[in-house]
């Protein structure tokens, strides 16, 4: 066999790769610029060099991307593509980024296997159900037959969401190399009983449960008795790789490229009718093509599910059935609850921004400098242009140049943007336009085309997505990113019933809170209890203040910022020269300071020491309530890698248990709202915030059940001293918060 390796530049006389390959082969480079980005023109391979060779082994993206037409190399590493070309990650990498170590081993494996011709991909038989009756067929012997308890269901849709859309068809499968794909269009009254049997009776199996559930529930009002999600399982046991479906099929499992048919379709309907990947629909896709791919997911379901429950359930459990399956089911409901956004005041809400942005734009034409460079480039000025600006700014308005582009020239982006804002009236303005243009149409425009005929708007909360543990918001949008300083987003958030409100709780300091109360620590645990502003009451022991602590806020309100980022930079491992940017503090006196922090507060250290020793010494860490956070980065031979490393698994320490006390308490909360008959609903969780509306006579009755599910000791506490929690209402969201 006639094997070529293709890498991006030869780097050195020596053959990197040759520890790695035992096989011969010809080595090639696919350019011989040294650019970081290059174009299709840089390349100097001959387009044609690999017809004279059997297997070409594509090393990194560049070759990947420009020969096999291949994206994404970490999911086809090691796999066959075209039957010519095998994706590879550059081995090297492994030393800065020890972390795909563990993917490289395996494409290693897969690719020596298919040169020794020992590598078979496994597909199923599956069957397409067109009709009612061959669907009651299949659906009665599942029911019936004793030796499988568990049935994954994977559906194909028209819409990412329920109420824009309708079901396609439905995949099952009950065992391994085997799948069927039943089609909407025969799934009568009779079918859909069928169905709601086995959902009783069988333990279902999904792929991402959140987004099916919903769907059969919406269009079908299924119910489920237990379930399972091989993407929660996956995201417990390695947080920090993709948990898509096709990844972990091709990673987990022999069965290879199974949706090759199905992409070749979709890229090729989207370029006839010049389609964009976001507004391509799955209803297009011919059935004959559907179906193999559809019950092949439900086939690669189960075949995840047998290999990840295992290890689940041995080492887990817990934490997968009272915090991943529990929440999810609560995330569910919330999400089905809907932010209750008022149409009225987001059109009034439109109007003004649009208003501002008007008034903004005409002042701005109005400075002489934009008048003498429009006259100048007899064009009209655009602010959105990068060579527009640097002429206006350092040219004609002589500002100073603080940050240089990659290529090298004067950068505009937006910190450099803010900083001029202070100098001059013009960069101030643009920064203003773009602000408002940006709130414009990330939240008004987008609310206004997202809210569902009941006025709500479903935003999606997800349990999966940040590998430090905390919830994630997307789709329709992102509840986590609602604007702080500017209130008018939220002040469109109201109840549709005018004798309900909005409420809203916080937890008060709660990172500095619980890191007290992991560490243990004496001091910290008296700044709690003793009452009052945390960072207050920090600002005035660590800067010396001549007043009380209630008064810090008010007379010193820098020096309590200060006291702010210190303490977080402190906590999560940042020296005296990041505190000192942070806290806009000299590096001297920042090293002082931490070093009278460390003094006061001596059990908070010992716990970060002890911490960070054993983050170092296994790659990885524990939260308190069984979470675990793998960092294989901090044994990177890059300063910078092994860094973040480390402070993103102190980060996740203390996060991931502000974050699930949040969660726990909302779904204790929303039980018991529940369970007693309160009139009030929880619809979002903003960081450590719990949101919802109740009606205006049930205030007291849900501040003191969810101040009192917050403040529960669920094991990591100040003794004696609970959580603070910050409780408000109001006519919106605006007012409650």
């Amino acid at each position: 066999m006639k094997i070529a390796v293709v890498e991006k530049n030869k780097i050195g006389h020596s053959d990197p790769f040759r520890e790695y390959f035992n096989f011969d082969y010809d080595r090639f480079e696919l350019t011989t610029s040294k650019k970081t980005k290059i174009l299709k023109k840089d390349i100097t391979l001959p387009e044609n060099f690999h017809e004279n060779y059997d297997l070409v082994i594509l090393i990194g993206k560049d070759p990947c991307r420009f020969i096999a037409k291949c994206g994404n190399v970490t999911k086809y590493a090691g796999h066959l593509v075209n039957d010519k070309f095998i994706p590879m990650i550059n081995p090297i990498a492994v030393k800065f980024n020890p972390g795909i170590k563990e993917t490289l081993n395996g494409a290693l494996t897969k690719l020596h296997n298919h040169i020794d011709g020992s590598y078979t991909e496994v597909l199923g038989n599956y069957e397409m159900i067109t009709s009612a009756s061959r669907a009651k067929e299949w659906l009665t012997k599942a029911l019936h037959q004793q030796k499988h308890k568990y049935l994954v269901t994977d559906l194909e849709t028209s819409s990412f969401y329920p109420r824009e859309g309708y079901v396609l068809g439905i995949a099952m499968t009950y065992k391994i190399m085997e799948g069927v794909y039943i089609e909407s269009d025969c799934i009568d009254d009779s079918v859909e009983k069928l169905m709601q049997k086995l959902f009783l009776k069988m333990t279902i199996v999904f792929h991402n449960a959140k987004f099916d559930i919903k769907w059969l529930q919406y269009h079908f009002n299924f119910k489920f008795n237990k379930w399972h999600d091989t993407m929660l399982e996956h995201y417990l046991l390695n947080e920090n790789e993709p948990h898509d479906l096709k990844f972990l099929t091709m990673k987990y499992t022999k069965m290879g490229e199974y949706d090759y048919e199905l992409e070749q379709f979709k890229k090729m309907y989207m370029k006839t009718h010049g389609i964009k990947v976001a507004d391509f629909s799955y209803e297009v896709i011919p059935t004959d093509i559907m179906y193999k791919y559809a019950a092949a997911d439900a086939d690669a379901t189960m075949r995840l599910f047998l290999k990840f429950d295992p290890i689940i359930q041995k080492h887990f459990k817990k934490l997968y059935e009272s915090t991943m399956l529990r929440g999810t089911q609560f995330l569910l409901e919330i999400e089905e609850v809907g932010v209750p956004f008022n149409k009225e005041y987001l059109e009034i809400a439109n109007k003004k921004f649009t208003n501002d942005i008007l008034e903004l734009t005409a002042n701005l034409y109005d400075f002489p400098q934009i008048k003498e460079l429009e006259e100048e480039q007899g064009t009209k000025f655009n602010p959105n242009s990068t060579v527009q600006l640097r002429k206006l700014f350092f040219d004609k308005l002589g500002l100073p140049i603080s940050k240089m582009t990659p290529g090298k020239l004067p950068s505009t982006d937006k910190e450099v943007l803010e900083a001029l804002a202070e100098l001059h009236g013009v960069p101030r303005i643009i920064s203003e336009i773009r602000s408002k243009v940006k709130l414009r149409s990330t939240y008004i425009t987008k609310v206004l085309a997202g809210m569902d005929l009941d006025g709500r708007l479903r935003a999606g909360f997800h349990l999966h997505t940040v590998t430090s543990g905390r919830l994630s918001s997307s789709g329709k949008l992102n509840m986590q990113q609602l604007p702080r300083d500017d209130k008018t987003v939220k002040n469109c958030i109201r109840p549709k019933n005018p004798d309900y409100v909005i409420f809203s709780q916080d937890l008060q300091t709660a990172e500095m809170y619980y890191a007290g109360a992991l560490s243990k620590d004496r001091n910290l645990g008296k700044v709690f209890r003793d009452g009052g502003d945390f960072h207050s009451s920090i600002a005035k022991l660590t800067f010396s203040l001549a007043c009380r602590i209630s008064e810090v806020k008010k007379k010193f309100p820098d020096m309590r910022q200060g006291a702010k980022a210190i303490s977080f930079g402190i906590l999560y491992g940042a020296g005296p020269g990041k505190v000192a940017k942070t806290a806009n503090i000299s590096f001297t006196e920042a090293k002082g300071i931490i070093k009278r922090y460390f003094e006061q507060f001596s059990q908070l250290k010992s716990w970060i020491d002890r911490v960070q020793d054993e983050i170092n010494s296994n790659g990885y860490i524990y939260s308190i309530f069984g979470r675990k956070r793998r960092v294989p980065n901090v044994f990177s031979i890059d300063d910078y890698e092994q860094g973040h490393a480390l402070r993103s698994a102190m980060n996740f320490t203390v996060q991931s248990v502000a974050s699930d006390i949040n969660l726990y308490s909302a779904m204790d909360a929303h039980d018991e709202f529940k369970r007693t008959g309160i009139r009030a609903e929880i619809f979002a969780l903003v960081h450590d915030s719990i949101v919802g509306q109740c009606h205006k006579d049930d205030v007291e009755k849900v501040k003191k059940i969810l101040k009192r599910c917050t403040q529960k000791d669920r094991g990591v506490s100040i003794p004696g001293t609970p959580i603070g929690v910050d409780f408000g209402y109001g006519k919106s969201y605006a007012y409650a918060s």
